[in-house]
């Protein structure tokens, strides 16, 4: 069996795992992906915008609004005019906000290292260079 094809397979069953440890985590905060990630963006960007947000998701702006104004609902993040141009509105997190991200924070570095205790320091280190290799070509 060729081993690419080895590799890959490990590698999609490893994915798995992680995004349905993740999913079931977020259940427990009422957050999808997404609403995490938007989340997350917008306590690292405090008062970036909905556009900044469609274009770190690759999503359409409706989109973009759509998962904002749900993270809204949820007292999560709230908008204001912008400083530089009254059309557009800067998207912050409120202290809500900010709680769930540490927690999210927190939850995702226990997640790592119950994923990642297998391996030493140093091979952690490899990992995260050879990750970031594959990834440099998307």
């Amino acid at each position: 069996m060729d081993l690419s094809f080895q590799i890959t397979r490990k590698l999609l069953r490893f994915s798995n795992h992680v995004v349905n440890m993740r999913s079931e985590r977020l259940r427990m905060l009422d957050l999808t992906t997404v609403q995490s990630e938007t989340l997350m963006y917008f306590c690292r960007n405090e008062g970036s915008n909905a556009t900044d947000l469609k274009n770190y998701l690759n999503v359409s702006h409706q989109a973009a609004r759509s998962i904002v104004s749900r993270l809204k609902e949820k007292g999560l993040l709230y908008s204001s005019a912008s400083d530089k141009d009254g059309r557009n509105r800067s998207i912050y997190p409120t202290d809500e906000g900010k709680r769930v991200y540490q927690s999210l924070v927190n939850d995702g570095s226990s997640a790592g290292e119950e994923l990642l205790g297998a391996l030493s320091d140093e091979e952690k280190e490899i990992l995260n260079r050879l990750i970031d290799k594959l990834n440099a070509g998307f």
